[in-house]
């Protein structure tokens, strides 16, 4: 399994989780939450597969399998962390639309 491999994964799904986040918020504003949840759940899913590909490396390295510290691992925990972090932020952001729908429409 090479290492390398695992990392980019874990960016490119980071990445998308982040995106699908990002896109998710821009519907909620237009009130469109049934997208908004679908984008969530996509978001979701990549993020689940990115934490994985990180589970990964740490079961190479409670293997024995050392680990170097360089600049793309970091850079691909970095996103992965931040997905999280945009997930989180975007279903609060979500919740907040809709009960400014609900108070709009009452």
């Amino acid at each position: 399994m090479d290492k390398n491999d695992i990392i980019f994964k874990i960016i490119t799904y980071a990445a998308d989780a982040s995106d699908n986040a990002k896109a998710a918020i821009e519907e909620a504003k237009k009130f469109n939450f049934e997208k908004a949840d679908e984008l969530i759940e996509k978001a979701n899913e990549s993020y689940l597969v990115s934490h994985d590909e990180q589970s990964k490396l740490i079961t190479l390295e409670g293997n024995g399998q050392k680990n170097d510290l360089n600049v793309l691992l970091i850079h691909a925990l970095d996103h992965l962390t931040m997905s999280n972090i945009r997930i989180e932020n975007a279903k609060n952001l979500i919740e907040l639309y809709k009960e400014v729908n609900k108070l709009k429409n009452n």
